[in-house]
């Protein structure tokens, strides 16, 4: 569902950005992209925490670590 919403939020930004829509809420009506950007970049954020995730655990799974408790610091 990450992976969807990640790209669902590419694909908003980029019309944002290449429209240049304003908010049109106040009279100072500030460009609305930038703040799409960031929500992309948190969900792209967690995606990447989210296959690093997965790789620990394949890795545990097969035999590769014996390590499965977060490390100190």
């Amino acid at each position: 569902v990450v992976f969807w919403l990640t790209f669902g939020l590419w694909e908003y930004w980029m019309e944002d950005f290449q429209s240049g829509v304003h908010s049109g809420q106040s009279a100072w009506n500030p460009i609305i992209w930038p703040f799409h950007f960031m929500f992309f970049l948190g969900f792209f954020l967690l995606s990447l925490q989210g296959i690093a995730e997965f790789i620990k655990c394949v890795r545990f799974l097969t035999g590769q670590t014996d390590e499965w408790e977060p490390r100190d610091g």
